[in-house]
């Protein structure tokens, strides 16, 4: 029985830091949004080399700048639970 219990206790941590991550991804868009929003704004665009691949008429932050930058972000909120 106390075997089972912790195979169940394993899977419910997985399935709640699953959730909590997902809510931190979410949470981390909305302020990489709100930034971007800032960015449009002031007229500022955030050079990027992905920016030939997507054309120049992108976001102001977008490509590897956007993601490297949504992922810190979420790493922050991560450490901050």
């Amino acid at each position: 029985m106390l075997l089972s219990f912790e195979l169940l206790h394993k899977q419910l941590t997985i399935i709640f830091k699953e959730k909590f991550m997902n809510k931190n991804r979410e949470l981390a868009t909305v302020i990489l949004n709100e930034f971007e929003q800032l960015l449009n704004e002031k007229d500022i665009t955030i050079p990027s080399d992905d920016r030939e691949d997507i054309g120049e008429d992108a976001a102001r932050l977008c490509g590897k700048e956007y993601y490297n930058l949504l992922d810190v972000i979420e790493n922050i909120l991560n450490k901050n639970k």
